[in-house]
């Protein structure tokens, strides 16, 4: 656990300040949080950041806050309330809304919220519902914003929160020049994240990103000279796993015995359209051969045409051929409507997988931000994101983690972990 970055001891005039609470989660824009972060800071206020992820503080969060709490860090609510006079959730998710409602969570960052509303402590957030517009949640988010604020919830607008807690009057610029001339930051806000990259902890960032891919290779062209590299490759990198094709399971098996490095094999692949016993035979198949997690892909046409209880079926028959491997099931994204999308996540979350995936990269479009957020908006923490299609940067990557992926799917693997453009055609 951190210590206080700035004794109020050596600034006397700060001991006197507000202090407040500004809880980050992975819902909310980095470069916001760190203008809400320095408008605080700015106005002389006693600030303690927690994050609700394992991270890494930005130079500017480090320079701003007076603590710094991650996720793994335990702190009990109540000494962690102690003068405190405002708590700042930035954006409420269905699932946080619902456990802060029902004063009910194993979270430590809602349990701190919800001492925070016993306490009459005030609590300040907005409730991002755009995404499930033209869904049928709408009556379920409306039914939950009246219960937050029935609870002592005090819930703004965007707009509204940015004015009150004094965001709008901080331009990226403004805070570069700022905070340069007062020594305070190393980097712009807005790129304090990437500059990370560039400190002398360069090689441990990289691992940690490393550990959110794997590392691809799909091409129906494919030979075993290059399933040996990929192999290779992860090995070196430290990627989270190679995923492959069926056909080459054994080959990327024996190549990653006694490494740290998993196996992911594609099942149904790239189109979904086949029987659920061919597709729960090709699970099987891949497990004898050392498969340590399935990617599988739907049956999209079925989803479009309503009949859910065949895509969830479809999705169960590889769940049980599985055999308590991890089973990740792609859905997408580029063909589905935001309701689809909703009502895909669901169902794959009825059949007990354990990640939603954006997309095969085969299709017209990949991965974008806004999909990773509904999804993770939508499984909550019952389930994992993995973000696959057109990731080719570490700019990109950073962004989708914020957005709730686990897992990144890319085949630029190596030029993302040393923060380049991957700048390839290929979009998984």
């Amino acid at each position: 656990m951190n210590d206080w970055n700035r004794s109020s001891d050596s600034d006397p005039s700060r001991s006197e300040k507000m202090s407040v609470i500004i809880i980050k989660n992975s819902s909310y824009d980095l470069t916001d949080f760190q203008k809400l972060v320095y408008a605080h800071y700015n106005k002389g206020k006693k600030v303690i950041v927690i994050y609700n992820y394992d991270t890494i503080a930005s130079p500017s969060i480090s320079k701003w806050a007076d603590k710094i709490i991650y996720n793994k860090d335990f702190f009990p609510p109540k000494q962690l309330l102690i003068d405190i006079k405002e708590v700042i959730l930035p954006s409420i998710d269905i699932f946080e809304g619902k456990e802060i409602v029902n004063f009910d969570s194993s979270k430590n960052y809602v349990k701190i919220i919800i001492e925070a509303i016993n306490q009459k402590i005030p609590v300040i957030s907005t409730f991002k519902d755009d995404v499930y517009d033209g869904s049928k949640m709408i009556k379920e988010v409306i039914e939950l914003k009246n219960g937050l604020k029935s609870v002592g919830v005090e819930l703004m607008s965007q707009k509204e929160f940015e004015i009150r807690l004094g965001i709008m009057g901080y331009s990226d610029k403004e805070i570069h020049i700022e905070t340069e001339v007062e020594g305070k930051v190393e980097c712009e806000a807005k790129s304090a994240v990437e500059n990370e990259v560039k400190t002398e902890s360069k090689n441990e960032t990289e691992i940690d990103v490393a550990k959110y891919i794997d590392h691809t290779y799909l091409k129906p062209e494919a030979t075993d000279k290059e399933i040996d590299k990929i192999c290779n490759e992860a090995k070196e990198y430290h990627f989270k796993a190679v995923c492959v094709n069926s056909y080459w399971t054994k080959r990327a098996s024996d190549n990653l015995k006694g490494s740290d490095v998993l196996i992911a094999t594609v099942v149904g692949f790239p189109l979904g359209t086949m029987p659920k016993e061919v597709k729960a035979y090709e699970t099987k198949r891949a497990i004898e051969d050392g498969t340590d997690e399935i990617d599988m892909v739907i049956n999209i046409g079925e989803l479009k045409a309503g009949n859910y209880q065949v895509v969830e079926d479809d999705i169960k028959a590889v769940v049980e051929a599985a055999q308590g491997k991890t089973v990740k099931v792609i859905i997408e994204t580029c063909l589905l409507t935001d309701e689809e999308k909703v009502k895909a996540c669901l169902l794959s979350r009825n059949a007990k997988a354990h990640f939603v995936k954006t997309s095969t990269g085969f299709s017209k479009g990949g991965a974008t931000l806004d999909d990773v957020y509904l999804m993770k908006q939508t499984v909550g923490s019952d389930m994992e994101v993995k973000a696959a299609g057109g990731i080719r940067d570490y700019e990109t990557v950073i962004k989708m983690i914020e957005k709730g992926a686990t897992r990144i799917g890319a085949s630029a693997g190596i030029k993302i972990v040393k923060g380049l453009n991957g700048g390839s055609s290929e979009t998984y």
